[in-house]
């Protein structure tokens, strides 16, 4: 793929990052996404467009409202650069196909949950559920285009193919792969929000604080994504680096042992992990 090319969906990445700012303020609090125009917080100017190219008028207003001087969150020059980054990957790895665009829609909702999680540690119902209709029909585009991730079908197509439906296709079995990981992820995180507290005797009111349903939902969509075994390397991924980020933060300090640190997040980046290198990971751990 040629670099320019890359570069240059690398931009509409950061475009749609733009977009995921705009879902990110505007989706809490009930607000329309098409309009009004993008303002000002603090002098409720309106943006003109030059105000809006991602990433560049941030760099060139110095990150400040040129009216009223007012701070500019770094996070919306993080979210558009990061965006934009992953498009580009998605694009150097995949080539052009609907691969690509499947990666990229993955990632657009992906980005928009980890920092609606992470600023409010709230999981939107608005956003995860479109996002799961979209996992879903990534997995039908895919088995009817006759598309394959090896890192979704490569193990459970084997054994299929042999023991139960002999007639099964690789891309068959990666749609298979997509529906059993939504369905894992599911179960996995209902069993420890439902079961959890009524098998420890602990009030689920103190167990939502730490876990909430939303979570559930956040771990069907990522099963959806990775599909099996993805969704285990995601799960217990998220479970490793949440622990050891919350380590790091009770000795800095940051936390109490009260503290609520959103899980979200860490499945979201494990999940966009598996996303994009699955195939490597799971042809290392096979040995191929």
């Amino acid at each position: 793929m040629h670099p320019l090319l890359i570069a240059l969906y690398g931009i509409v990445g950061a475009v749609v990052g733009s977009f995921c700012n705009v879902v990110i303020d505007r989706v809490p609090a009930k607000q329309s996404l098409l309009a009004p125009r993008s303002r000002c917080p603090g002098c409720g100017r309106q943006l003109s467009i030059l105000e809006l190219l991602p990433v560049v008028s941030y760099l060139a207003l110095r990150g400040k409202c040129r009216t009223c001087g007012q701070a500019i969150p770094p996070r919306v020059v993080l979210v558009e650069t990061i965006t934009g980054v992953l498009f580009a990957l998605a694009l150097a790895l995949f080539g052009w196909g609907f691969e690509t665009i499947a990666v990229s829609l993955a990632v657009l909702f992906c980005v928009v949950l980890f920092v609606m999680d992470l600023e409010a540690m709230y999981v939107y119902d608005a956003i995860v559920y479109p996002a799961i209709a979209v996992a879903l029909l990534i997995a039908v585009g895919r088995m009817l285009l006759g598309q394959v991730r090896f890192s979704q079908a490569g193990m459970l197509w084997g054994w299929l193919a042999r023991s139960v439906l002999p007639g099964l296709t690789p891309a068959q079995a990666g749609a298979i792969s997509q529906g059993l990981g939504g369905a894992i992820g599911f179960l996995l995180f209902w069993l420890i929000y439902v079961v959890a507290p009524w098998a420890l005797g602990l009030r689920k009111r103190g167990m939502d604080e730490a876990m909430g349903s939303g979570d559930t939902l956040l771990a069907a969509l990522c099963g959806l994504l990775v599909g099996f075994p993805g969704v285990l390397f995601a799960a217990f991924g998220a479970f490793i680096l949440g622990g050891i980020v919350a380590v790091i933060l009770l000795a800095l300090k940051k936390v109490t042992r009260e503290s609520y640190v959103p899980f979200g997040p860490f499945l979201l980046l494990m999940t966009l992990v598996y996303v994009y290198l699955g195939d490597v990971l799971l042809g290392s751990y096979l040995g191929i």
